[in-house]
């Protein structure tokens, strides 16, 4: 199978206008795909359960549990590594957008901008009328506004830039963690104090009402979770007023301490885009040869950092001044993220499976109205102003619902298709960004080769 190379040099130069079918990268849409319906297994929980299964102070199920067992696989193999995909594909895509406008000899600074303030609006609508707390497209929007700066960079700059950020990142959840652990111990004096009777001075009683104040939004007790329940499953205006102050707080004061990683990665994947590995130039051999070092180191360094403080309670914060995984977790996720694209960029290439091929790229294709589909299909499902099932089902049984979810989008986004170039969000977006209404019905000339389109000559 021969990939479609992105040639921008070869464009006329005319007015800025939309990516149109036939610049579409194949192996791009295959991984966006992939990605798009991957960072499911990591939502489901937040939208179905009373706390996020891998918090912080968090206790594990049994491990003679299915939970423990489905938790671990979707931990070592997938947890961190869809998201870090995604955010690849989204610095590769700041690429292509700005290089292809940039040939066609007009401004693009305005433009630019105007498309990651829309992503920023649709990010705040997507949080606070959806109610989706775990939202990326507002982040993702933010970063771009930076992403501009890095454009013109050498691959190798870029990696090092990115190599920057991710230091950065792991400096601050370091920071956070030897935080948590502090007011962990002081609590314990505290309590030792109390056991032996004596006299607590203002600094201890304000260290008790810290840390106590952090379990409980940690590690909540059942009365707390059984609250917590009934509001899920309450009103629209009731989840409302519960999660936007947690959503207003990600989108500020947060921002700083979550924007290291995504800009990390997505430099990382300008980079790579830029080298020509995301769109499947490099010889097949490399490939092979990533997928094996990937997952033959990427695997071991995952299972050590499940077992060694990932997820971590207060047992294991209490024994460990460091916490291992904040170092061990960023080169597992790397390694099995090179795994994952090098596997998935071979099954491009070879030509086979073309089925699946064609609906994991329509899922990509049409990726920013899937991932807000995710949150409206799992929002009525599990919260109270739908189908009230938040909370009543075990972890492994969300993703039978994960199941569902899938088919319904690559079934549905392959159907899309058929009759309409781009996705209905795609387009309004499209249309915002250009200011001006955009084709949205397939062209009569257009015909489809596995699963791209491509003009008749």
């Amino acid at each position: 199978m021969t990939t479609s190379t992105y040639a921008p040099d070869q464009l006329p130069l005319t007015a800025p206008t939309p990516v149109q079918a036939p610049e579409r990268i194949p192996t791009l849409d295959v991984l966006r795909g992939v990605a798009l319906l991957g960072i499911l297994l990591m939502n489901i929980p937040l939208f179905a359960l009373p706390d996020n299964i891998s918090a912080p102070l968090h206790t594990l199920p049994s491990s003679d549990s299915l939970d423990y067992k489905v938790l671990h696989v979707v931990a070592v193999l997938f947890e961190g590594k869809m998201r870090a995909l995604f955010s690849l594909l989204f610095g590769a895509g700041v690429v292509l957008f700005v290089t292809q406008k940039a040939r066609t000899g007009r401004p693009v600074t305005g433009l630019y901008y105007r498309r990651m303030g829309w992503l920023i609006v649709l990010g705040l609508l997507h949080a606070h009328v959806l109610l989706w707390e775990g939202d990326i497209l507002y982040m993702y929007g933010i970063c771009g506004l930076v992403l501009f700066w890095f454009r013109k960079l050498k691959p190798a700059y870029l990696l090092v830039a990115a190599l920057l950020c991710s230091g950065l990142n792991m400096a601050a959840f370091s920071l956070y963690y030897e935080h948590l652990r502090t007011q962990r111990l002081e609590y314990l004096a505290v309590v030792k104090a109390e056991q032996q009777h004596r006299p607590l001075t203002p600094a201890q009683h304000t260290a008790r009402q810290a840390w106590l104040e952090t379990e409980s939004e940690s590690a909540p007790g059942p009365q707390q979770t059984a609250a917590y329940v009934r509001t899920m499953r309450g009103s629209y205006w009731t989840v409302a007023a519960w999660l936007r102050p947690h959503m207003v707080q990600g989108q500020t004061q947060l921002v700083l301490v979550f924007i290291w990683d995504a800009l990390s990665l997505m430099l990382l994947g300008m980079a790579l885009l830029k080298w020509g590995f995301l769109t499947g130039e490099w010889s097949v051999r490399i490939y092979w040869g990533l997928l094996v070092v990937g997952y033959g180191l990427g695997l071991p360094a995952a299972l050590y950092t499940w077992h060694h403080g990932f997820p971590f309670s207060v047992a294991y914060m209490e024994a460990h001044p460091v916490n291992v995984s904040l170092y061990s977790y960023p080169v597992q996720r790397l390694l099995l993220l090179l795994g994952h694209a090098s596997g998935l960029i071979l099954l491009v290439r070879s030509g086979v499976l073309v089925g699946v091929q064609r609906s994991l790229a329509a899922v990509g294709r049409l990726a920013l109205t899937n991932y807000i589909l995710q949150t409206v299909l799992c929002t009525l499902i599990f919260f109270g102003y739908g189908l009230g099932y938040f909370g009543r089902l075990a972890y492994h049984q969300l993703f039978y619902v994960v199941g569902a979810i899938w088919v319904v989008q690559l079934l549905g986004s392959s159907l899309w298709l058929r009759y309409y170039q781009i996705g209905p969000l795609e387009w309004v977006w499209r249309s915002l960004t250009y200011w001006q209404r955009q084709p949205l019905r397939r062209l009569e000339n257009l015909s489809t080769t596995k699963g791209y389109t491509y003009l008749k000559p």
